[in-house]
């Protein structure tokens, strides 16, 4: 072998060492900022749902409503993002589940026609999810059972709840 071509071998694989260097260092950099993002967006919705159960405990119907409103703004943030935890069951349930209260709350606020409305998203969000009971009384009931340890203040002192 001539010197020329040992030189060659030798700068190819420097190059070849090189290159699999900064593409693996690229490839952990952007694994990093996922899972940072990933930490990110868990804490934010740690954050949100403490801020739903102590509106829920402690706040006026309003209150409540604006909580569970950001919180399904936060969800439909994270719904098709990639790297996201939010699955499409996950989105649906809270969707589901959110719209379900806020129905509650317009009800026992006497604004039927918001309530009415409110209630047709929940049971859509309920049949994207594939529940096979998705009618009015089944989603309240479920509601209800899930705020045994989390109660909606504003709505203890109604019979139809």
């Amino acid at each position: 072998m001539t010197k020329t071509k040992k030189i060659l071998i030798v700068v190819a694989v420097i190059v070849v060492v090189a290159v699999a260097f900064i593409v693996g260092n690229l490839y952990g950099f952007r694994q990093g900022i996922i899972a940072g993002g990933m930490t990110a967006s868990m804490a934010e919705f740690t954050m949100n749902m403490n801020h739903i159960e102590d509106q829920m405990a402690n706040a006026d119907c309003a209150g409540v409503k604006q909580a569970i409103s950001d919180y399904l703004n936060l969800v439909s943030k994270y719904k098709d993002k990639e790297g996201s935890f939010i699955s499409s069951t996950t989105y649906y349930g809270d969707e589901m589940l959110g719209h379900t209260r806020l129905s509650r709350i317009e009800r026992y606020l006497k604004n039927y026609d918001e309530a009415d409305k409110q209630m047709k998203e929940a049971i859509e969000a309920c049949k994207q999810r594939n529940w096979q009971d998705c009618s009015e009384d089944h989603l309240i009931q479920y509601s209800k059972k899930l705020e045994t340890k989390h109660p909606i203040a504003c709505l203890a002192n109604d019979e139809n709840k």
